[in-house]
């Protein structure tokens, strides 16, 4: 049974289906004319779970950093495939998502042959959580009027970019079918340098037309940027410091946060690619300046104790060599030792000219690190104290607001 091919036909290309191993999984692989377009485990238990890497750089929607206090309740994907995203997005998050697919004889293939159906009947039992349009993506996108918290584009002509989805007024539709501070994310195939480096050129520079900050993430860390692969264009209204990065075994997704040095991204926004020479140079000034104890910089952070945690996270925002810099609660949960570390960095920021502004419940810090303190209580400011002012007894009479009784 596995071995046998299946041959289809449709409006838009000779349909394969034929099967194989990854990893030593079962896997049932979709052809479109020659070129794979999809595949999905034969297992049931992981017939949600995904095959290719760049899919898992869809989840930066889901970033900590880019949504603070908002939700992705409502995704857009144009250019369904085998619905291989559309599945994992079913089975592992909440929400929404509708799937534009222009050819709807993938559709009916992905219910027969790769689990959609079943996937459908599991994770959408009410109903709405999954809509298909079986139209081109530029039409659906002129007539849309419903706005969506996330849109992500993976259309091809075989590996060639879908040109009329990636022009200025298809980008300015986009935008406006997104929510405020909403979110687009495309997959384009091409290299970071070299011959197969202007799609991606041209794509960024569409993007930075509509969107304020425009980020790139190679779907394999290690892939040399003269290397076509798909690489992951990332385009928002905000600054984003995203955390997600690189991932993913085959049945166990894995995020790993880390310094620059575990980011592939170019932030096409200020014309600046961070190559890996100075990537590697940035973590390992940080590390050392701020005693990060590890096996080297290319270490998962994730594997970092509390305190060195603690260190990564504040190199990276050091690294952005800001005038202003907020600190809440930098020392929370750490030892003594940590916390004398980044004490001496926050006084050498302070001779370097940089002004810090902490956020801290522990008298001893303030007192020992600011040169003013502001005291709040119930919401309100209720004292500013002078360095020649500090003292534990005037800071709680202001903190408990007994001052102005």
């Amino acid at each position: 049974m596995y071995n046998d091919k299946i041959e289809i036909e449709s409006p838009y290309g000779h349909i394969t289906i034929s099967y194989g191993r990854h990893d030593k999984h079962r896997v049932r692989v979709l052809d479109i004319d020659g070129g794979m377009e999809s595949a999905t485990y034969i297992e049931e238990e992981l017939q949600n779970e995904l095959l290719f890497e760049y899919m898992y750089l869809f989840d930066l929607m889901f970033d900590e950093n880019y949504l603070e206090d908002r939700q992705i309740n409502d995704v857009l994907l144009i250019g369904g495939g085998a619905f291989h995203y559309p599945k994992y997005f079913l089975a592992h998050h909440q929400g929404n998502i509708d799937v534009v697919e222009i050819n709807k004889v993938l559709y009916d293939i992905s219910n027969k042959y790769f689990y959609l159906e079943e996937t459908i009947n599991k994770f959408n039992k009410n109903k709405n959580r999954f809509h298909c349009y079986f139209e081109n993506g530029r039409d659906y996108i002129n007539r849309n009027k419903k706005k969506y918290d996330a849109i992500l584009s993976d259309v091809f002509i075989g590996e060639n970019l879908v040109l009329e989805l990636h022009s200025l007024e298809a980008i300015k539709r986009i935008k406006e079918s997104l929510n405020p501070q909403g979110i687009y994310i495309t997959n384009i195939i091409g290299s970071l340098s070299g011959k197969y480096s202007q799609n991606i050129k041209n794509v960024v520079k569409t993007l930075k037309q509509c969107f304020k900050y425009t980020y790139v993430f190679k779907a394999q860390e290690k892939n040399e940027h003269q290397k076509r692969q798909n690489l992951i264009v990332v385009a928002v209204d905000q600054e984003v410091h995203f955390n997600i990065v690189s991932y993913h075994n085959i049945n166990q997704k894995r995020y790993h946060q880390g310094m620059i040095n575990h980011v592939d991204d170019i932030d096409y926004t200020n014309g600046h690619i961070l190559r890996d020479k100075k990537r590697k140079e940035f973590a390992d000034k940080y590390a050392k300046q701020m005693s990060v104890k590890m096996v080297d910089v290319n270490q998962f952070v994730s594997n970092l104790s509390g305190g060195n945690k603690q260190k990564v996270v504040l190199a990276r925002w050091i690294g952005k060599d800001s005038d202003i810099v907020v600190l809440d609660s930098p020392t929370r949960g750490i030892d003594i030792k940590v916390k004398q570390d980044i004490y001496q960095l926050m006084n050498q920021m302070r001779k370097n000219g940089k002004s810090i502004i902490m956020i801290s419940e522990e008298l001893m810090e303030l007192i020992g690190m600011c040169d003013r303190i502001y005291i709040m209580c119930q919401g309100r400011i209720t004292g500013c104290l002078n360095r020649d002012e500090f003292s534990q007894e005037t800071i709680m009479k202001y903190a408990t607001n007994l001052m102005n009784l």
